[in-house]
């Protein structure tokens, strides 16, 4: 009944719709953004699924009441199926963006001039790792890491609502000691490769 479900050419599109607002659902949780920009309600592609296939059932001459809980298990097989393989999905694009932002080059080097301190690129890979672990545990929450490269302690820390890494940087200005958070230009969600 599920192949002839699936490949049956009315079920075809609010299979897919259903898809799209499982895995869109779960991408706003864990990576604070849609896959999809154009996408029907979960609610609304779950409901059009569902008439479908209780339309199919009517064919194969099912009484009412069991065409009702042949849908009904199809739907919640589905949506269990469907949530099992993006979860997977956000997953790994979640673990591979992290590491591809977080190892970056540019931002070893942006961190370098930010800090001013030379020959710590180990050091600095190391707090960037932290930074990652906690990432990977906890996206949606803001986090902050206190780097110790001297007497005077640096922070760096994820901006949940820009999705971006920024560090609290000093500088002297006469006599005058200046405290400025910097974001670093490139967000997470450029690393995202959707």
């Amino acid at each position: 009944m599920i192949i002839l479900i699936i490949n049956h050419q009315s079920t075809q599109k609010p299979i897919i719709n259903l898809i799209r607002a499982i895995i869109n659902q779960i991408a706003v949780k864990k990576l604070n953004q849609s896959i999809f920009s154009q996408c029907t309600p979960t609610r609304i592609a779950q409901t059009d699924l569902y008439n479908r296939i209780y339309q199919i059932t009517q064919e194969y001459d099912f009484s009412p009441i069991k065409a009702q809980k042949i849908t009904n298990e199809l739907i919640q097989f589905f949506i269990k199926t469907i949530k099992i393989i993006a979860q997977d999905l956000i997953e790994t694009i979640q673990t591979n963006a992290l590491k591809n932002w977080l190892e970056d080059p540019e931002l070893i080097e942006w961190l370098h001039q930010k800090w001013n301190v030379d020959g710590e690129e180990q050091l600095i890979k190391k707090y960037l790792k932290q930074l990652q672990l906690l990432l990977l545990s906890n996206l949606p929450q803001n986090q902050i890491i206190v780097v110790n490269f001297s007497v005077t302690p640096v922070l760096i820390g994820f901006n949940t609502d820009k999705l971006q890494l920024w560090t609290k940087q000093t500088e002297k200005i006469g006599n005058a000691t200046l405290h400025n958070i910097v974001y670093w230009p490139k967000s997470l969600s450029h690393f995202y490769n959707l």
